[in-house]
């Protein structure tokens, strides 16, 4: 009786064993998701090109994701820079750009427009042929933290941009940023 419950206990243990899937915590090729909205100063930057996900995903010597604010300059500007490995060409780096030019930026909402901002996205596809989407009309950004002592930006933004040269619009939703910047 006894080593009837030993075989059936080691076979239930050898089907269970069998049976199951090998989990690995390492996926070559994750998902991108967006960073969620926050405002410490913890260099995330993420937004919707369209119905794409779109956030700093390689590694590099260079800097992937950049802000710097050079307020001493005639022209100060919040100048935000994300690269990613495009999903379109192997090998291949997209970039988007945002520059808001103000010297007086503060927690609220302002308009971005060719006036005081200017916004490009570069998409690299396989034919080797690139699309530069820049600023269409108007959007928005909405600063949630602006800190000059501790050097962090935080916010949220929107906007159309347009292709010049196929007229292709995408909307550009759900942007957020939380990025401590140099001058």
């Amino acid at each position: 009786m006894r080593n009837l419950k030993l075989i059936i206990l080691a076979s239930a243990f050898i089907i269970l064993a069998l049976s199951c899937k090998k989990f690995s915590p390492y996926d070559p090729n994750p998902k991108p998701v967006l960073p969620p909205i926050s405002a410490e100063g913890r260099n995330t930057f993420g937004l919707m090109f369209g119905s794409e996900v779109w956030t700093p995903n390689f590694y590099s010597a260079s800097a992937i994701l950049s802000a710097n604010y050079p307020g001493i300059l005639s022209n100060p500007r919040l100048h935000i820079v994300c690269l990613r490995k495009s999903t379109r060409t192997i090998g291949k780096i997209d970039d988007f750009t945002l520059e808001y030019f103000s010297s007086n930026i503060s927690v609220g909402t302002y308009p971005l427009n060719t006036n005081n901002s200017k916004i490009v996205a570069i998409v690299k596809f396989p034919d080797n042929k690139e699309k530069e989407y820049q600023l269409e009309d108007t959007g928005t950004i909405t600063f949630s933290r602006w800190d000059m002592g501790n050097k962090i930006a935080s916010g949220t933004f929107s906007m159309t941009l347009k292709d010049a040269t196929s007229g292709e619009k995408v909307s550009i939703t759900e942007g957020r940023f939380d990025l401590k910047f140099g001058d």
